[in-house]
């Protein structure tokens, strides 16, 4: 199977086993996709004041996390790397494979929404997804909880 057009998106997520939470139609269908919005959580790494390597075998070291209204803004400048959550909840059948990619809005601004992570393999369940932030532009940007970022 290929990538589903909006009517079929719409009639999985009526009639099938497709489910994401909460989703307004009018706002978030595309031609062949679902918008994705930005959740209220995010991690990043604990700054420190000389850069200290990540050895995998002794873990990542300490993040730092927050969590914002959709009246708060973050400000993600140039190299800042964030973990941030999704607005929406999934449980995407056996017979879907969702792609998570960035809206181009974002990449125009040198925003990426992930970095390796951009699969829903067919079964995946979760209360949000996982959005890998990075600013890979020269100016700062600010993000908002609820705005539509994938």
């Amino acid at each position: 199977m290929g990538v589903l057009p909006d009517h079929k998106i719409a009639r999985e997520l009526a009639y099938g086993e497709l489910e994401v939470e909460p989703v307004n139609l009018d706002e978030q269908l595309q031609p062949a996709s679902l918008d994705i919005r930005l959740g209220e959580h995010f991690k990043q790494f604990k700054p420190e004041k000389y850069f200290r390597i990540i050895d995998l075998e002794n873990g990542v070291g300490e993040m730092l996390e927050e969590k914002l209204s959709e009246k708060d803004e973050l400000v993600v400048y140039p190299g800042d790397f964030y973990l941030a959550d999704t607005k929406e909840s999934f449980h995407i059948p056996d017979y879907i494979l969702g792609e998570l990619t960035g809206r181009s809005s974002m990449a125009r601004l040198g925003i990426t929404i992930h970095q390796t992570a951009g699969l829903f393999d067919p079964g995946f369940s979760a209360p949000s997804g996982l959005l890998e932030i990075t600013n890979v532009g020269n100016r700062p940007v600010k993000l908002k909880p609820g705005m539509r970022i994938s």
